[in-house]
């Protein structure tokens, strides 16, 4: 029976009479004794059921001989009838240690499972969260590049190129009013309104971004090019005197006449406007100047530059 049962878990099997005398038992020295104090045991002697309760064990013998100390065991009473009458009860000791010892592993690896679950997905939430703000970055940034730029030519919107301009003149600006100064340069393709009519809208495109191309290679890294209106472009130059600037529009108008080709039979060319702007002058009064500067380089006849 210890052989049988031992691969079990069972530790401990008595069998009591009527009278809860100990008749048999597996640790034999409890052979003959009475439990009569044991209130389970009375239960199942007088109503005859089943009952079963768990305890913690200080000292228990086991089936191989062995003495286990501190062990969690299901007491179970198994009543013995002959006939209709309980003549006896089983007490069978069943060790659960193991069976909490996998609950305590199952729980442990449900604990590390579920912390993993988390990790990942707060790993995977934390991946598409940062991608989303990775295209937020960029479509914000598209939409502040297509507000500050002119979309066909690339240059600098108006109010922009304003900003920026003022900027530029902070950082220029000294005690003598005069190292700091910049130059503004108002370069117009010639008879852009007729240009317009006179060829497809796609020919007139391809030549304003020609234009605009052909200033900014003339242009340093600080200085600065917008979009004016229509045909005209507006060049800010950084640190420059008007004889450096007049050289630029020259240069500027040569390689328009150079790289822009005819369009609808017409030559494209520019005129360009000159003017110096000091730290301390009104930057709409230099402009101004500028204009009427590229007026008089119209009025004489076009593809020149002029300075006041």
């Amino acid at each position: 029976m210890r052989r049988y049962l031992h691969p079990f878990g069972i530790y401990k099997i008595k069998i009591y009479d009527a009278d809860t005398r100990i008749v048999y038992s597996t640790d034999v020295p409890l052979i003959g004794r009475s439990d009569g104090d044991n209130p389970l045991l009375r239960q199942v002697l007088t109503a005859g059921r089943t009952l079963s309760e768990i305890k913690r064990k200080g000292q228990v013998a086991d089936l191989g001989g062995g003495v286990r100390f501190d062990i969690d065991v299901v007491e179970s009473y198994v009543p013995i009838r002959h006939e209709a009458r309980v003549i006896g009860s089983f007490e069978v000791y069943l060790d659960i240690g193991r069976q909490y010892e996998h609950l305590g592993r199952s729980v442990a690896l449900s604990v590390v499972v579920g912390v993993l679950i988390v990790v990942g997905a707060f790993l995977v939430l934390f991946a598409f969260a940062r991608r989303g703000a990775a295209h937020y970055a960029a479509a914000l940034e598209e939409l502040e590049r297509r507000d500050a730029t002119d979309a066909l030519t690339g240059a600098l919107n108006h109010h922009v190129l304003l900003e920026k301009a003022e900027e530029l003149r902070h950082r220029l600006g000294d005690g003598d009013g005069q190292r700091g100064a910049a130059c503004l340069a108002l370069i117009e393709v010639d008879q852009f309104p007729a240009l317009v009519d006179a060829v497809t809208p796609v020919t007139v495109d391809e030549a304003l971004r020609v234009v605009s191309d052909a200033i900014r290679e003339q242009m340093r890294d600080d200085d600065l090019l917008g979009r004016h209106r229509g045909g005209t472009f507006l060049a800010v130059l950084a640190r420059s005197d008007l004889s450096d600037a007049v050289l630029f529009g020259e240069r500027i108008r040569r390689a328009v006449a150079a790289v822009v080709p005819a369009s609808g039979g017409r030559t494209v060319t520019a005129s360009v406007g000159i003017t110096r702007c000091l730290p301390a002058d009104d930057f709409a009064a230099a402009i101004r100047r500028a204009e009427d500067a590229l007026r008089r380089a119209k009025s004489d006849g076009r593809d020149c530059v002029r300075a006041v």
